[in-house]
């Protein structure tokens, strides 16, 4: 099980802003001005943006009457940032709404207030918000982005990634882009160009454990499991506490089927974060790995009680039943996986292997042909809904099943003998007997596998 996510949220105050003056700077201008002089106490204090500092100061100065116009905008916009980094979203929202009816022009305000509607996940408010921003002001980056992560939560990345390439073009440094960007184009599997723009992030920040920790990732999905294990442990060279790094780690050691280190990974990350569900299902695939199936139908129970929706728990759990020959209890745990996961294709296939074993084969050749749906083009599925039709008596389907798995996997030992069974049930002796031969010549125990699926 994997993880990695990183969201930028590029809502500023305005000291972060125009034209990136100092927030010392841009305060002289405006109390220069003469326009702060009745309450500067409290208008200096509300510029800050200290993190100490209260939102009080802020109230004071709104309350003085001593500003009008976008400097009174200015000081809602500052105390709604306050707002919403103490995760006071609906004041913040309130206080950004003040003040663009003090300045409808303020372009600030409505890309603040987009980018909290987005930690709202309130998207298309956050979209309406964001376009008012860029038609004031077609070079703000921020609205980009904050659009962008709308976008991209409401999966749709194409529009996402229209909003980062924009931001990237009008800020290169945009780390809060450049991650979006990255995120986008791994969704829609545009592995390269994510794996590029992490790079890019990693150049401006070589210490950043979440892009190493996200690029990781994505050689893990592409099977680079050496240059996947570098990065993660690059992360946890930088922050031996980051335990998602570790968790990740230990699946990439868990598919190269070295149970030993990725025990120790999944060990450590469980000992720093005790309710974190991941390393439990990853621990339990180490313990496996290692035949140790009490010790990993432990691990899959825990994470099943931290985390009842866990369809990888429910997975992993079943496939130690499956490796016990507990069928049942396996059909079960892939039934409440594929009802969790529904558009896992191994998973259907998984169910429909435990249903045939256990003779459920009209619900077995449900769950075969959902997966088949899911994955056309799968030997592994075509073998077990031949082995369901075998059992139940659809020998010529059979056949075609056990023909389609062959032609993608010709020394698949248990589509020859599945088909070779099939033929000769059919009154083909001599097209049977030499799949049959085939088939043992590959595997001298296959014979005796399906005499425990009981067929002879």
């Amino acid at each position: 099980m994997w993880y990695g996510r990183r969201q930028g949220g590029p809502e500023v105050p305005i000291c972060a802003l125009r034209k990136h003056l100092r927030p010392w700077a841009w305060l002289a201008a405006l109390l220069a001005s003469g326009l702060c002089a009745a309450a500067a106490d409290d208008v200096e204090t509300c510029k800050k943006i200290d993190p100490l500092i209260s939102p009080d100061a802020c109230t004071a100065a709104i309350k003085s009457g001593s500003l009008q116009g976008h400097d009174l905008a200015v000081l809602y916009l500052n105390r709604g940032f306050l707002a919403s980094r103490a995760n006071d979203f609906d004041k913040a929202i309130q206080d950004y709404g003040e003040a663009i009816k003090v300045d409808p022009q303020y372009a600030n305000a409505f890309s603040n207030r987009c980018a909290v509607y987005v930690r709202k996940r309130e998207f298309n408010r956050a979209i309406e918000d964001c376009d008012n921003a860029i038609n004031l002001n077609a070079n703000y980056t921020s609205a980009y982005v904050s659009r962008g992560n709308a976008y991209r939560l409401k999966n749709l990345h194409s529009q996402a990634i229209i909003d980062y390439e924009r931001a990237i073009a009008l800020d290169k440094n945009s780390t809060a882009a450049l991650f979006g960007a990255a995120l986008s184009y791994s969704s829609i599997e545009h592995y390269g160009r994510a794996i590029e723009v992490y790079g890019q992030v990693l150049k401006l920040d070589s210490k950043s454990i979440q892009a190493l920790n996200n690029r990781g990732l994505i050689y893990l999905r592409l099977h680079d499991l050496d240059r996947a294990i570098k990065d993660f442990s690059a992360a946890i060279d930088l922050d031996p506490t980051f335990v998602y790094a570790l968790n990740n780690r230990c699946s990439a050691y868990n598919s190269l089927k070295d149970a030993d280190n990725a025990l120790k990974d999944c060990d450590r990350a469980i000992e720093l974060v005790p309710t974190y569900v991941n390393p439990y299902i990853g621990r339990g695939r180490a313990h496996r790995l290692k035949n140790q199936t009490d010790l990993a139908l432990n691990d899959y129970d825990r994470a099943i009680a931290l985390d009842p929706k866990s369809a990888s728990a429910f997975f992993g759990r079943a496939y130690v039943h499956d490796q016990r020959e507990e069928y049942k209890q396996a059909a079960d745990d892939y039934t409440k996986a594929s009802q969790l996961n529904p558009n896992d294709p191994e998973t259907w296939n998984n169910l429909c292997w435990a249903l045939g074993i256990i003779d459920q084969l009209k619900t077995a050749l449900y769950a075969c042909d959902r997966s088949l749906s899911l994955r056309p083009n799968s030997a592994v599925t075509s073998n077990s809904r031949g082995l369901v039709n075998l059992k139940s008596g659809n020998l010529a389907q059979a056949i075609e099943d056990y023909d389609r798995a062959l032609n993608m996997s010709p020394k698949d030992e248990n589509s020859l003998y599945g088909r070779g069974i099939s033929k000769l049930k059919l009154g083909d002796r001599a097209g049977g007997e030499e799949d049959i031969n085939a088939a043992k010549a590959i595997s001298s125990t296959v014979a005796d596998d399906f005499k425990k699926l009981g067929i002879r």
